[in-house]
């Protein structure tokens, strides 16, 4: 659950960010009311995507939002060799709750933002990463071919 969590929560964000990287490109060729709505668009994605996941600079910075929590929590109920504790069930339960009115928030913009701006871009409308290109540029699903494994146990990082 909290694999799958991480990686819908890394998707919408992706899938966000990628809308804003697709205005980037069209700036040059936009009129000025074009650009004026791109920039107004793309504040309210960075400023989601930056309520929802880290970006400051730099390994260690303090910041913790959803996605830094959920891999936080993640790390620790992998690295533990026993029952994930009640208290890990219950920041499970809650971080799965702040993800779910992420993706309403999401789905809103996605719903609403993207095809007013979309309109006003005319024939240079923006297109929403799916989630199979998604999966696949990520290697998710991907099966590993047994002799990967293989190297893998050999390697230092297995023999500690």
């Amino acid at each position: 659950k909290l694999y799958n969590d991480i990686n819908d929560l890394t998707y919408m964000i992706n899938k966000l960010e990628d809308l804003s990287k697709q205005t980037n490109k069209l700036k040059p060729n936009l009129s000025k009311s074009q650009q004026k709505k791109v920039k107004a668009f793309n504040k309210v994605v960075t400023d989601f995507t930056h309520s929802l996941a880290s970006h400051k600079k730099g390994m260690i910075t303090g910041e913790e939002k959803l996605k830094e929590k959920y891999g936080t929590l993640f790390s620790n109920v992998a690295g533990y060799n026993g029952k994930p504790s009640q208290t890990q069930f219950t920041q499970a339960e809650i971080l799965a709750k702040q993800l779910k009115q992420a993706q309403d928030k999401a789905a809103t913009i996605i719903a609403k933002d993207l095809p007013k701006l979309n309109k006003a871009l005319g024939d240079k409308k923006l297109k929403l990463l799916s989630r199979e290109k998604w999966n696949k540029d990520n290697g998710m699903g991907q099966v590993v071919p047994k002799n990967w494994v293989y190297k893998l146990q050999q390697s230092s990082i297995f023999s500690m």
